[in-house]
């Protein structure tokens, strides 16, 4: 209804008998961007891990290098005499290409042979660079390495694919680093 006021028109305030429609749900547009940056910060995360995963590989695989040499040494040291072993003359650490292995370096008087221990491929995108003294003895109780004294070999392990490298050092004396 319409009040007039002198030049004044008023209209009085009558509520509406109906509810406004509200609608709910997203726009497209805005599903888009949530699912861009879900994808983003997925892709992001994903290389990060698969950086991290490699990385953790070759610290594996220079770990167990490490191992399997304080294996050879600990032999070495007790005078442990594999099986078929008449004279030990210590314990070798050999590589080749990517694989290396641990043996007891066995004698007679009339000849030599060596009795396998343990043999272990490194898989994977990785090399590993042989030391200048290969094989690496450990000679028997205490007597030291076949490495000249003073001085030390290192066994590189690099993981291709992320260019990142780890190393083992041995000393003249059979000390692991």
């Amino acid at each position: 209804e319409l009040r007039q006021f002198g030049r004044l028109q008023l209209q009085s305030y009558q509520p509406m008998t109906q509810k406004a429609e509200v609608k709910s749900g997203y726009t497209l547009l805005e599903l888009l961007a949530v699912l861009a940056i879900t994808g983003l910060i997925f892709g992001l995360g994903y290389a990060g891990f698969r950086t991290y995963n490699q990385r953790q590989q070759t610290d594996s695989a220079a770990r167990g290098i490490f191992g399997d040499l304080r294996l050879a040494q600990e032999q070495a040291l007790a005078g442990k005499k594999p099986s078929g072993c008449i004279v030990l003359n210590g314990y070798k650490f050999g590589l080749s290409g990517n694989h290396y292995q641990v043996s007891a370096a066995c004698s007679n008087a009339f000849s030599s042979w060596d009795v396998l221990i343990k043999e272990v491929s490194i898989s994977g995108n990785m090399t590993v660079t042989s030391p200048a003294t290969n094989p690496i003895l450990f000679k028997t109780i205490g007597q030291g390495t076949n490495i000249p004294e003073g001085d030390t070999v290192t066994i590189g392990l690099t993981n291709t694919s992320i260019n990142y490298t780890r190393s083992v050092v041995v000393g003249s004396g059979g000390d692991l680093k």
